[in-house]
């Protein structure tokens, strides 16, 4: 399975304030789960799409849609949601 490391600035910055120990035990179940939403996004960022055409109030227009459905993302981190 190959490696792949997120490096984003939001990332990093939820990460230090998980790391540090004077962080509440509220704060840091609210950075886990903005931490699992990132890694949520960044995993699925090449899922094959394809092209839908949808009517808006103003015009008709092309947009993206997942080809396989449904998905399901489970977040695994060792603290727990």
């Amino acid at each position: 399975m190959p490696l792949h490391i997120l490096d984003h600035p939001l990332a990093s910055h939820i990460m230090t304030h998980l790391r540090d120990a004077s962080t509440k035990p509220a704060t840091f179940r609210t950075l886990a789960y903005q931490l699992s939403l990132l890694l949520a996004i960044e995993a699925t960022s090449d899922l094959p799409t394809e092209e839908k055409i949808i009517h808006t109030p103003l015009e008709s227009k092309a947009g993206r849609v997942l080809t396989h459905q449904p998905l399901v993302v489970v977040p695994i981190l060792r603290a727990g949601l």
